[in-house]
């Protein structure tokens, strides 16, 4: 499928995406997935189109590259420190300032080993690059910049590979040879090869679970691809999996092949591209796509995130991806939204096959989910933005944060309600019980002796809400909004699976620092879920990148 297409819309959205997360392997077959090829529709039943110009003409192989110039390059310096320095450092050497919370680590560019290759020796040419910018490195943190124009990608493209001053070789292109029919003979004789040449890595039916332990370039430990998942650096296209066997990639230990015949290493792709069945690739892939917020009447957008209304709002799903990089994962959400021109409502679901709602032990963490909103029109990193732009608006609801509420303040005597403890001599209230203690609200306590809460720290108190507004303006500068932004509400609900949360915010703000949202504007959102059970908290979540966001008049 093209990548270019804008949002697919979803109206009964669970009963299918339930079926198209189940990805798994079938012999002889394949899973059903969910294939996101139609493109979304307005009410007046015309397509949308996308933001980008058609990346699909990428996937054919049709680049037509643009020279690089001095002028080039240096736009490219300027967007590389925008958009790509925060994973990649100011020079380009994997140390950037989110470097430590991302595996795959991020790329030393100036090693001039780029993963994707068209190439015998490895040496990657301009339109590789150019791949790898525009739809990014799937099964890692590089998103896509489909949003960027031609011109800016180019413009990275060449700053890039600028950096890496190594690179000295010339290429050696690679010739795929006529591709066999991709029938059922095919798919067996690419199985026995890949049991010969592939499964000592990548596990007897492809799912990354072969014996050999394996590390990348650099020295950090590497799992092979699962290859069930349909999550293929470059594309799950033929030509660009061909690339892949038989050029290797660059940096991993990822092999050239240079034993098998043009014929058999066509019918290696046939199997491979049969462990995933169509549309895997459209459910993991990231796109820049546009939102609409429609105008709706008030009782059409129920605070409760589970009323059956919501099901009649048009849904686009769109794919995360984690931070830290691991199999399971939160695939991908479904958005909806609206506004009833007093509110901006957003209604948030994705898959999590058990609710986590207390961080009372060391180990426990909350799901979570998070907006995060723009209105200037050069956007920052989606990455928290930038140092010097204007301040990105962050919601962020937990599910402890709502059972704090909705129940009690979850403390210690929540999760261990039988332990006793006799009364501490620092309680500025004793109780009556004297081995009651244990029973006392946290008002009792000094707290001198509750250092965090002592200090202020807006997460050791007890919550107002379910929901924490907060600003960022660069990598590191999240800060709690205790006034502006109290007009923003959320609640969460989790049943069979699924969560479900309704983010509310008003159109208008006052104050200092407020910000307001005007309709017919396109502002830009991104999304960020959290899921507790698998050890995410902080900054290890899985993500979106950047979407737009039309407040329909």
């Amino acid at each position: 499928m093209s990548d270019s297409k804008p949002a697919t819309e979803v109206s009964s959205v669970w009963p299918i995406a339930i079926v198209a997360l189940v990805l798994g392997v079938l012999i002889g077959g394949t899973v059903a997935k969910w294939n996101q090829s139609s493109p979304s529709v307005t009410e007046s039943g015309k397509p949308t189109k996308s933001p980008a110009e058609d990346p699909g003409k990428v996937e054919e192989g049709r680049i037509e590259a643009m020279p690089a110039t001095p002028a080039l390059i240096t736009k490219g310096r300027e967007l590389f420190a925008v958009n790509c320095a925060t994973c990649h450092g100011t020079d380009g050497d994997g140390r950037g300032q989110a470097a430590y919370l991302l595996d795959p680590k991020p790329r030393d560019l100036t090693a001039g080993l780029f993963r994707l290759v068209s190439t015998k020796n490895m040496v990657a040419q301009p339109e590789d690059t150019y791949r790898a910018i525009t739809f990014g490195m799937p099964g890692s943190s590089m998103p896509p910049w489909d949003r960027l124009s031609e011109e800016d990608r180019w413009a990275l493209v060449h700053y890039v590979r600028s950096l890496a001053l190594k690179q000295a070789k010339a290429p050696e292109l690679i010739e795929p040879g006529p591709e066999p029919a991709a029938d059922a003979q095919s798919v067996v004789r690419g199985r026995q090869l890949f049991l010969t040449n592939c499964a000592a890595c990548h596990g007897q039916f492809g799912r990354g679970d072969g014996g050999q332990k394996q590390v990348t370039s650099d020295g950090y430990p590497i799992r092979p691809r699962d290859l069930t998942l349909g999550i293929f650096k470059g594309s799950s296209e033929g030509k660009q999996l061909y690339y892949r066997i038989r050029g290797g990639i660059p940096g991993s230990p990822m092999p050239a092949t240079e034993t098998l015949s043009d014929e058999n290493l066509w019918h290696v792709v046939h199997y491979v591209k049969s462990l995933s069945g169509p549309g895997a690739e459209a459910l993991n892939r990231q796109r820049y796509q546009t939102l609409a917020a429609t105008r709706r009447a008030h009782a059409e957008l129920p605070d409760d995130p589970q009323d059956p209304t919501w099901q009649k709002l048009p849904g686009t799903y769109l794919a995360l991806m984690p931070l830290w990089w691991r199999n399971n994962r939160i695939p991908g959400l479904i958005v909806r939204a609206a506004h009833d021109e007093t509110d901006l409502v957003v209604h948030v679901s994705w898959e999590d096959e058990k609710s986590d709602d207390q961080q009372i032990h060391l180990d426990s963490f909350p799901d979570g989910a998070a907006i995060q909103l723009t209105t200037v029109p050069d956007l920052p990193s989606f990455a928290m933005g930038a140092a010097g732009s204007a301040d990105l608006r962050v919601w962020l609801w937990k599910a402890s944060f709502q059972k704090d509420t909705a129940v009690a303040y979850q403390d210690v005597q929540a999760v261990n309600p039988n332990m006793h403890v006799p009364s501490y001599p620092f309680m500025a209230k004793a109780p009556a019980d004297p081995f009651g203690a244990h029973l006392a609200s946290l008002d009792s306590h000094d707290p001198q002796f509750l250092t965090a809460r002592g200090l202020g720290n807006p997460v050791s108190k007890p919550h107002e809400g379910a929901v924490e507004s907060m600003t960022a303006h660069g990598f590191g500068t999240l800060a709690h909004r205790p006034l502006a932004d109290k007009g923003v509400r959320a609640r969460g609900a989790w049943d069979r699976g699924v969560y479900s949360v309704v983010f509310r915010r008003p159109l208008k703000q006052e104050g200092e620092g407020g910000l307001s949202l005007k309709l017919g504007d396109t502002v830009h959102v991104a999304f960020a879920a959290w899921d507790g059970g698998a050890g995410d908290r902080n900054g290890q979540k899985c993500v979106t990148i950047w979407q737009a966001l039309k407040l329909e008049q």
